[in-house]
């Protein structure tokens, strides 16, 4: 009976075989996991309507072009989505992307041109009329000849049916066929992990009502939710991309290459889904728990319980009184992370762009180094902290790049109504300015360092402990780092990436209230009545804002590199590592300056030798400095590399506005008018020629040394002597690189110098010059940005020297002595016993009174060093003459 049906249903497939043939093209390779890139009319207004607005993460970008032109590609998501298909096939060629038209384990009926349909259809009943089975793409190796024929596949890991029943029960599953692909084809398969997300909002550990009826937004959303937040709210949604995994190298690696097929399926999906894991929690961070559930989660820890217990036996309190006094502690140091308060700081910051900064510089290339970076550990910024909106500008920046925003460590001073709430929203938590004799206090705050870094959170926080008053880097405060280290040393983590970060300004908001400090103002602490009047500020122009990035730092492997066991030193042994760390970490957060047109505008005219200067004379310093910058390869602002002169005199327009110079009409044509500085203004913009400071230091000392010579010939060997004592004087000052050697800053020196024609090779062997006559006077340009710091180191020695000793031999109260010393330089400056106002800074007076304490200058009974100090200072301020 069954064979008579058989053979009755295959003479009518023979019958109408000749026709079906003709309109299946003779193949029945017509399956709906094939959709066109060139689309229809309906299909290109539903992408326009649905997916126009989604973002895409560009930073890959380069990289899958690269290996679309040697290899295939295939994109693979977590869980099946039609959705998510539709937007890669209608968008990805938007952005210079292969766009996948095969779906592997997907039928993509919806939006499917009829014709194809009806092809599908015809090629399935035909296929079962022949061979009494279903038609399946596997069968017909259908996969294989698309993606061999030049086709960009899609799959997902996950699909409607649960993991087991999906991989184990079916007899081929779309790894499993890539495998097969790949085996039988030289042409390497890149697989790229991607995820497309309906919003930036954490994970939380109790979801709410939307989310258990429509799916998380941010894991999982359902159908309905999908759809209507592309609908209404589609800005919201954007897809990030990994790096690609070459399959053939996959395959290949020792590790895999023996396994059973699969086996290395499985292999291949934990490989994709960690990297599917890692990149969701790079842009949207960890599970995020409530504050209260951290808080809970620290207080209930064996450790922070133990210690409670001694420092209650300690005190003879009861335990209870101790444990309410660390909740206590805990919350006040606790953060509120809420992504509402970042999206708020978004609204803030986007206005303050718009209408009071020119915009924001940012460094894309570094950040989308970054972005890999990130899926590896907790990112440590380490940023520069010139101003309050330091702590929204990297918030701002990351959030818009897709990466997860850090908790940031901030002063309790700024924990004061309404500030303190919003900037703990925002991922702030609060510290004291010392820890001393609160050893409670202490562990709590260890702990909550711990867990933050135990749960994955990036962290940011200021090495230089506050806000820079000079422009120029502070000397790094080590407290916070060494409590890092502390915690990663105990496990909390297996590697830490310190992300050294600048965040520099045309002009600083901040700049009246530093300049009042600097003056030897009190600072004023800050409450809500400074901030009402700070709003003021807000009615001014301020340029742009840069924010730059240099390479990560991966602790483990510094650890490595440098042999040492963090858990394993000693005191002194550990102060000496954290020492060294924080000082590379500043040198690599300097070198990524940017150079302003303000700031060297600011060099040029504190350092020119003249009361009035023309427009022309000024700008020949400025090309000096250009020259040098460039020469030593540094970044600078775009307005400069554009068009230099027009950007410094743009600078110089706003500084004749300012009042910062006046400008003279009479002697002078509009061509190369006449300038001359406000004397009162100069520590103004001597801040600014700070910010910038950083790279020309070695420059300076190099140029000092040569003139000290007090000969048109030299060898960079005489240098060096000279070159250490500069840099031993000032070490309060400037913090230079302690991976270069002094030889290589002068070599790095001698190559800007020739850049510029001011020394030639000499005849006399090797490191032997010739100093030209235009080269003696930029010489002298260069040595005069140290000017200042010599002039208030003379203030202090010859306070110093002219002060008796304290009654009882007691140490003088070193609050007191800056006043007496600044009211000193006043004196000092009347008489013309130093010329620059800037050099009355508290805060360079205050670094050159430690060095000389340090240095033991005074004795009861013994000037000499002191005599020796000042008659060098003074050589060193005549040279520049």
């Amino acid at each position: 009976m069954f064979d008579s049906i058989k053979s009755a249903v295959s003479a009518m497939g023979r019958f109408f075989a000749g026709y079906t043939g003709r309109l299946l093209d003779n193949t029945h390779d017509h399956f709906l996991s094939f959709f066109p890139q060139q689309s229809g009319i309906l299909t290109r207004a539903v992408s326009a309507l649905f997916f126009s607005k989604t973002a895409i993460g560009d930073d890959k970008t380069a990289r899958i072009q690269e290996n679309s032109k040697s290899g295939i590609i295939v994109y693979v998501s977590k869980y099946k989505s039609k959705i998510e298909f539709l937007l890669c096939n209608t968008q990805y060629a938007r952005h210079d992307l292969p766009a996948p038209e095969v779906a592997i384990g997907q039928r993509i009926v919806l939006l499917q041109p009829a014709g194809r349909i009806f092809r599908v259809v015809l090629a399935n009943l035909d296929y079962f009329f022949r061979h009494f089975s279903f038609l399946t793409p596997y069968k017909t190796d259908y996969f294989k000849k698309q993606l061999t024929g030049g086709s960009t596949a899609f799959f997902s890991l996950f699909g409607n049916r649960t993991f087991y029943p999906r991989l184990m029960k079916s007899n081929t599953n779309p790894v499993q066929e890539l495998i097969r692909i790949q085996k039988s084809t030289t042409t390497p398969i890149f697989i790229v992990p991607q995820v497309l997300f309906f919003s930036k909002r954490p994970l939380k550990t109790k979801p709410g009502l939307l989310d258990f009826f429509f799916g998380g937004l941010t894991k999982r959303p359902g159908r309905i939710r999908r759809l209507f937040t592309l609908f209404s709210n589609p800005k919201s949604t954007f897809l990030e991309l990994c790096e690609p995994i070459n399959l053939k190298y996959f395959l290949e690696d020792p590790e895999n290459i023996n396994m059973r097929e699969e086996y290395q399926a499985l292999a291949l999906r934990r490989l994709l889904l960690s990297r599917i894991n890692l990149l969701r929690q790079r842009v949207t961070g960890p599970v995020l728990k409530s504050r209260e559930e951290i808080k809970e989660a620290i207080m209930g820890s064996r450790r922070l319980q133990s210690f409670v217990e001694e420092v209650a036996a300690e005190t003879g309190q009861p335990v209870r009184q101790t444990s309410k006094e660390a909740y206590e502690y805990l919350d006040e140091i606790a953060a509120n992370y809420s992504l509402n308060w970042v999206m708020t700081y978004d609204m803030v910051l986007t206005w303050m762009l718009k209408h009071i900064f020119d915009g924001m510089a940012i460094d894309h290339e570094n950040l989308n180094r970054l972005k890999q970076v990130s899926q590896q550990a907790p990112l440590i910024f380490v940023p520069t902290h010139k101003s309050h909106l330091d702590y929204l500008v990297l918030s701002y920046v990351l959030y818009y790049n897709n990466i997860a925003c850090p908790h940031i460590a901030a002063g309790k001073n700024l924990s004061f109504w309404p500030l303190g709430p919003i900037f703990r929203g925002g991922g702030a938590f609060f510290m004291r300015r010392t820890f001393k004799g609160q050893k409670l206090y202490s562990k709590v705050f260890f702990e909550y360092i711990y867990k933050i870094l135990q749960e994955g959170f990036n962290v940011e926080f200021f090495l230089e402990g506050g806000r820079s008053r000079t422009g120029k880097m502070l000397s790094p405060k080590t407290g916070l780092l060494s409590i890092i280290l502390d915690a990663y040393a105990q496990g909390a983590c297996s590697d830490l990436m310190f992300v050294p970060v600048n965040i520099g300004y045309d002009r600083i908001i901040e700049e009246a209230s530093y300049i009042r400090e600097i003056k030897g103002g009190e600072k004023k602490a800050e409450n809500l009545p400074e901030l009402i009047k700070a709003r003021k500020s807000l009615k001014s122009r301020y340029g742009k804002v840069y924010v730059n990035f240099n390479e990560p730092l991966s602790l483990k492997e510094f650890l490595a590199h440098t042999g040492t066991d963090l858990a394993a030193l000693d005191p002194d042994a550990r102060r000496e590592f954290i020492g060294t760390l924080s000082h590379i970490l500043t040198k690599r957060i300097d070198n990524v300056t940017t150079v302003t047109p303000y700031s060297i505008v600011s060099c040029a005219i504190l350092t020119c030798p003249r009361k009035r200067f023309t427009s022309d004379y000024l700008m020949s310093i400025m090309e000096t400095y250009l020259t040098c910058l460039q020469s030593l390869g540094v970044r600078l602002a775009d307005t400069i590399t554009s068009n230099h002169a027009y950007a410094f005199n743009n600078a110089l327009d706003a500084f004749v506005s300012r009042k910062l110079i006046e400008h003279f009409e009479i002697d002078s044509d509009k061509e190369n008018p006449l300038f001359m500085i406000n004397e009162s203004k100069r520590p103004t913009m001597e801040y600014y020629k700070n910010t910038c400071i950083c790279f020309f230091v070695p420059v300076a000392f190099t140029a000092l040394a040569v003139l000290e010579r007090n000969t048109f010939q030299f060898n960079t060997t005489d240098l060096t002597k000279p070159f250490a004592f500069l840099r031993h004087l000032l070490e309060n000052e400037f913090v230079l690189s302690i991976e270069t050697p002094d030889p290589e800053f002068i070599k790095e020196s001698m190559t800007a110098f020739q850049a510029d024609d001011m020394i030639i090779p000499g005849d006399q062997g090797h490191g032997s010059y010739d100093l030209t006559p235009e080269g003696l006077k930029k010489l002298k340009l260069f040595a005069a940005f140290l000017a200042p710091y010599f002039e208030s180191y003379l203030v202090v020695l010859n306070y110093l020297k002219q002060k008796e000793s304290s009654p009882n031999g007691k140490p003088a109260d070193e609050k007191e002595e800056i006043k007496h010393l600044l009211a000193h330089g006043k004196k000092m400056f009347k008489n013309n016993e130093i010329e620059r106002l800037e050099a009355l800074s508290k805060l360079t007076v205050q670094n050159a009174y430690h060095f000389f304490m340090d240095q033991q200058v005074i004795t009861a009974d013994d000037r000499t060093k002191a005599d020796f100090y000042e008659d060098r200072i003074h050589t060193f301020l005549m040279l520049m003459a």
